[in-house]
């Protein structure tokens, strides 16, 4: 999802628009947090409030608001899954276009590959879990799936695409995604930062901008904050962060619309 996406993720979300599936695989569960430190099992997803539990002993049970992914992606995705399995490269312009969806599927991928490596990318993740894990995943979060997107969704994806497009690389696309899911849902960046279970090096670059892709998401926020000398200081000029941000912007815009109209 780094260039001109939105026109066919908006026709494979469309195709799925009107799609069902059936046949709910069991989860796929992996091994615990491969980070020496902290140490313990990844962070529970309850950190974004995708869950409902009680807050404390003897207090009563507290609501979370729960973080729910789209409807319309899971079953575009679905039908992906089974038109053309072997479809990364659609498949994961598609999860990319549900930041909730992309996180989740980071945060299982990181699970399964254990001490052996970080995935930083959906397509990585994709190429990874393959075509039963992610069906299972998919079929699982129906059960919760919202009609609407997540909120900020237009925002998140234009920091997204625009980080992409800079950075000519999805990691780019992802310190973006997770930093703009990060503020949209009010959290600290190492919240959704340990559930994506991300590398080193991207995290670095969300929480203290170091790095290339740290360079190009510091660019960026700069630009957002109207700071011109701040986008020199990352190193890129300002008018192609503009074009950048413009193009990606769009984009973002064609795409929430079709999650939000199909």
């Amino acid at each position: 999802m780094i260039s001109s996406p939105a026109q066919a993720v908006s026709g494979d979300l469309a195709a799925g628009a009107g799609s069902t599936t059936s046949g709910i695989v069991p989860n796929q569960s992996g091994p615990a947090d491969r980070h020496a430190t902290p140490a313990g099992p990844m962070p529970s997803l309850r950190g974004l409030g995708v869950d409902t539990q009680s807050l404390g002993a003897r207090t009563a049970p507290v609501r979370t608001r729960v973080l729910r992914c789209s409807a319309v992606v899971l079953r575009a995705a679905l039908v992906l899954l089974d038109r053309d399995p072997k479809g990364v490269p659609s498949l994961s312009e598609v999860i990319e276009s549900d930041p909730v969806l992309a996180l989740r599927v980071l945060h299982l991928a990181n699970m399964t590959t254990g001490f052996r490596e970080w995935v930083d990318t959906v397509p990585q993740a994709v190429q990874m879990l393959g075509t039963a894990a992610l069906r299972s995943l998919f079929a699982d979060l129906q059960a919760d799936a919202t009609d609407g997107a997540v909120p900020g969704l237009e925002r998140i994806l234009t920091r997204a695409l625009t980080c992409g497009e800079l950075s000519h690389d999805r990691r780019g696309f992802t310190t973006g995604l997770l930093s703009g899911l990060a503020e949209s849902l009010g959290v600290p960046a190492a919240t959704v930062l340990d559930v994506a279970g991300v590398s080193r090096e991207m995290s670095d670059a969300v929480r203290y901008g170091t790095g290339p892709y740290g360079a190009v998401l510091a660019a960026l926020l700069a630009y957002e904050r109207k700071d011109s000398l701040g986008v020199a200081r990352s190193g890129f000029v300002a008018v192609d962060v503009y074009d950048a941000y413009l193009r990606g912007e769009a984009d973002a815009r064609a795409i929430a619309h079709a999650i939000g109209s199909s």
